[in-house]
């Protein structure tokens, strides 16, 4: 088996290989065209905003699927992405180059899908995905061998769809001689990918690491095992005693055995499918096969055992519930099984369509789990219809020609089980589904089973015997003690589970007063050794044994079961109170009195002997006295009928603790299998629109959100809601709030504002030059930054006039407030410039990473991101060493930031990293990334809004 599951293969499948910064330039990159190609369409410069890996689904994500097919079919991709100075226009040029130009074809076909097409020379594809008069979105496609390069244009300007279709046409007419033809290469095989060795992990561990975690939970359950293992490190009780544990080990060791190779033929089947390569549900009808032909074999071996007592449950028309029951029980186990190899499949490959790729992996691993479950439910229907079967058995009974076996017990014990681990008392589909244990009934009734049919006592209301249980017979109140006198004289063997009932004790001393002790067994079930001492006080009481001879009770040393062949008792122990030994036990003892059998095995045999010879000689081991009853006799404690304390498992003792027990543990599961941390929490309001935008007030902790782009309305998280507090005409793309006042910024119009937010009213608005980008209050100004005119305007918060103004070169873009100066980024010219906050005279000029767009402000420091150089750092003071981190790689080529107070968070990867005020970091797992902005608050909470509608604060 660890030949099978280590040897020359991948346990574990290797990480994902992420497309993360810092990026490899592949040799496509220098066939795109530059900024200084692009042709203008009316809108000033171009601004880059994005050079890297496209950001498309094959190349964002963490899913290992994604991962493959990148390595699989793409040698190379880049994009590039423009937008004009006054933000009207958005030009995306992305190229791929393919193994295969067959792939290319199907890169082209796949990435643009126009709803009107449109004639544009040299491309494979053309057309409009939205026009009308002032706006068109359009894109084209061009296929060069194995290289397809795909355009997208977006006009917002008068005659947008010529100017769209105009832009299209000189792309494609100066991208089109870049691009050679280049031959096919080979291609590679899916059999070596990393998606296949996890799939592969994943089939290895269902064979077997979940029947390996089910054994073990067994296991913790189980205390016979416990018992046993503690066995060995104490001194068992040799004299005075009859052992069973040479046969019990022989055994054991036996269906260890039978286990172990049980794996190994698991382990190796599904080796073979991967050394096959076979595929999922290839893979899936050959384990099956694996399974079932361990079942026929283990059917096989089981003719070498004697031939146990199998009433034929169902007869006639009985025939028809087994049918439906076996029916129901397949199609369970076959959606179970559904489910595993989904969820199998889905946490392997880690790829989810609309949420976070992590969020498929540990979705996978739940759908997993439920699949084990639903399979272990399926025995219940089968379990079921043998129970209504067996209500049915008494006419079968009585045809039977030899003598029954008689099993009295107490009514109070009736639930307590066994671990099971002999697999010839299990019927196949019982074997199958991993029925794990028995009731004590069974154990004993399925030993028994061997001399002939074996009967019990029905309990009044009982409806359900167990399925391997003993038939019932039931008399009335008054005439059931004749019927127990009946029984114990027709009986070969009775067998005498002990208690502490009323009833039970009447039944003992009937079995006495009728001369049957010697044919009896009477069975110490598995309980603490308190209880056990008290039921073999009641035992000896009835049957007038002295205490000395049935103190037996020791570590190492556990009564399994007392007879009296010889009129002397004999008391049978184990290194433990496992279904084996009671098996044992059983066995040995009613062999005695029947006689044994040709057929029987040496060891059987001649442990049968043994314990004859040993009943012989009193059951003394010398013949003398015994001198192991070191502690008094426990009283005598009976109890009246139907007060006896009724034995439960300790899932229905503690029942109450379900609804806390089920509190705690689904939302660990959850944070388990999704990734997400327990102590984060999150509260969520919604609204009917998208949420465009979301700020904090400067004054107090009240947050706002930007619903649609016109409405402005105040978070409560408490109360899971929102209330509008004004509608503004512009859209609003950018809002500060400040105690009772916001002040707004329209790109698209290029006005800033100021609204009272008490009398919801506009009280100015001013044009800061169209597609102004971003604005900041200083004191009481408003500072606005405008890369289409190349100026830096400061308006008067009061009323909106104009109090400074600074035309700047290259593109002022970003802009930021720290210190009482003013930051600006300008993206054409990879430099910060610092203004004076009074009169926006320039201080000093700081160079940055190339590409540099959004200012923000942590605290004191200014924070730039440069999208060319895929970066967030710290731009100013560039000498600081406040904080250990001062340089953030962006897995997220369009990531959103934001700063506020101390804090800094900044979008990433299916997360949110937050910069915290020690200068630690956090990171935030999201399930959903597609959000539309983000916010930090003073208090280290992020919030997040999304097109949907909700704005999520995770705390």
């Amino acid at each position: 088996m660890i030949m099978a599951v280590f040897w020359h293969r991948e346990v574990v499948a290797p990480p994902v290989k992420l497309v993360v910064p810092p990026y490899t330039t592949p040799a496509v990159e220098k066939k795109l065209l530059i900024t200084s190609d692009l042709p203008s369409m009316g809108g000033g410069s171009w601004l880059p905003t994005q050079d890297g890996p496209p950001d498309t689904g094959l190349f964002v994500g963490s899913g290992r699927l994604r991962a493959d097919f990148r390595r699989l079919t793409v040698l190379g991709a880049w994009q590039r992405t423009w937008e004009s100075a006054d933000a009207k226009d958005l030009v995306v040029v992305r190229a791929l180059e393919m193994r295969q130009a067959a792939y290319a074809r199907l890169q082209a076909t796949h990435s643009c899908s126009p709803s009107s097409t449109m004639q544009v020379p040299r491309t494979n594809r053309a057309g409009f995905i939205k026009r009308s008069r002032d706006y068109a979105s359009a894109c084209a496609t061009l296929v060069r061998g194995r290289t397809a390069v795909f355009f997208l244009v977006r006009a917002s300007r008068a005659e947008a769809p010529k100017a769209a279709e105009r832009m299209l046409d000189d792309l494609v007419r100066l991208q089109q001689p870049r691009v050679p033809v280049l031959p096919d290469l080979s291609t590679l095989s899916w059999r070596d990918s990393d998606t296949r060795a996890a799939l592969n992990a994943e089939a290895m561990s269902a064979a077997i690491g979940l029947p390996m975690l089910l054994g073990l939970l067994a296991l913790l359950r189980d205390p016979a095992s416990w018992r046993r293992l503690r066995s060995f490190f104490s001194r068992p009780l040799r004299d005075g005693v009859f052992r069973v544990d040479r046969l019990v080990n022989m055994r054991l060791a036996s269906s260890t055995a039978a286990v172990l190779v049980r794996f190994c033929v698991y382990a190796w089947a599904v080796r073979l499918t991967e050394m096959l390569y076979m595929g999922i549900w290839a893979t899936v009808a050959f384990a099956v096969t694996a399974v079932m032909g361990v079942l026929v074999i283990e059917k096989l071996l089981q003719r070498r055992h004697a031939d146990r007592w199998r009433p034929a449950v169902f007869k006639g028309h009985g025939r028809i519930l087994a049918a439906l029951g076996s029916l129901l029980t397949a199609v369970i186990a076959g959606g179970g099984l559904f489910l595993v190899v989904l969820g199998s499949d889905v946490q392997a490959m880690g790829v989810s369509p609309a949420t976070s790729d992590y969020v498929a992996t540990g979705f996978g691993g739940l759908i997993r789990v439920i699949g084990v479950g639903v399979v272990l439910l399926a025995l219940v229907p089968f379990i079921l219809v043998r129970r209504l079967g067996m209500r049915h058995l008494r006419q079968q009974v009585e045809q039977d020609q030899r003598r029954p076996t008689l099993m009295l017990r107490s009514f109070a014990d009736d639930r307590r089980t066994l671990r099971a681990r002999r697999l010839d008392r299990a019927s196949v589909v019982e074997r199958l589904f991993m029925r794990r244990f028995e009731r004590f009934e069974e154990v004993a009734a399925s030993a028994l089973a061997v001399h002939g049919p074996v009967e019990a006592l029905s309990q009044v209301g009982e409806k359900l015997p167990p399925p391997l249980g003993a038939a019932r017979r039931s008399f009335s109140m008054d005439d059931w003690k004749d019927g127990v006198r009946g029984l114990i004289g027709r009986s070969q063997l009775i067998c005498v589970t002990v208690g502490r009932s009323e009833s039970l004790l009447w039944e003992i001393r009937q079995i006495r007063a009728a001369g049957a002790l010697a044919r009896t067994i009477f069975l110490l079930p598995p309980t603490r050794r308190h209880e056990q001492r008290l039921r073999l006080a009641v035992l000896g009481h009835a049957l007038g044994i002295e205490w000395c001879h049935l103190d037996r009770a020791r570590a190492g040393t556990e009564v399994l079961a007392v007879t009296l062949p010889f009129d002397s008792p004999v008391i049978v122990v184990g290194r433990a109170p496992n279904d084996v030994s009671y098996e044992a036990a059983v066995e040995i003892a009613a062999l005695a009195v029947v006689g044994t059998k040709p057929a029987l095995s040496t060891d059987v045999s001649e442990t049968v002997d043994a314990y004859l010879a040993y009943a012989r000689r009193d059951g003394r081991g010398d013949g003398q006295p015994s001198i192991y009853a070191t502690q008094p006799a426990p009283p005598v404690s009976v109890h009246a009928p139907g007060k006896a304390p009724v034995f439960r498992p300790w899932w229905r003792r503690h029942w109450r603790l379900y609804p806390w027990v089920v509190a705690s543990v689904i939302p660990a599961v959850f944070a388990l299998a999704f990734g997400t941390s327990r102590d984060i929490h999150s509260d969520s309001v919604s609204y009917n629109s998208p949420v465009t935008g979301i700020t904090q007030d400067e004054v107090s902790s009240t947050g706002y959100a930007v619903i649609g782009g016109h409405f402005l309305s105040r978070l409560d998280f408490g109360q899971h809601t929102g209330h509008t507090v004004v509608r503004v005409t512009d859209y609003m793309d950018q809002v500060i709030v400040r105690g009772d006042t916001a002040y707004y910024l329209s790109v698209e119009s290029g006005r800033v504002g100021r609204v009272d937010l008490r009398t919801r009213h506009i009280v100015w608005t001013q044009s800061a030059g169209g597609g102004a980008r971003s604005f900041v209050l200083a004191k009481d100004r408003v500072v606005v930054a405008s890369p289409a005119i190349g100026r830096v305007d400061a308006f008067a918060v009061k009323d909106g006039r104009l109090v400074a103004r600074r035309s700047v070169a290259g593109a002022p873009y970003g802009i930021a407030r720290a210190g009482g100066h003013i930051f600006v980024s300008l993206a054409q010219r990879d430099q910060i410039v610092e203004l004076a906050g009074d009169d926006l005279q320039p201080v000093a000029r700081l160079a940055v990473p190339r590409g540099p767009l959004q200012l923000t402000a942590r605290g004191e420091q200014v924070w730039v991101r440069s999208v060319l150089d895929h970066v967030l750092q710290v731009a100013w003071p560039q000498a600081s060493g406040t904080s250990a981190v001062n340089r953030l790689l962006l897995s997220d080529q369009n990531a959103c930031i934001s700063g506020n107070s101390a804090w800094l968070a900044v979008q990433g990867m299916e997360r949110v990293t937050v910069l915290q005020p020690d200068g630690h970091l956090r990171r935030i797992p999201m399930p959903d990334p597609s959000f539309l902005a983000l916010l930090v608050q003073r208090d280290g909470s992020v919030v997040v809004a999304y097109d949907s509608g909700r704005v999520t604060r995770l705390r």
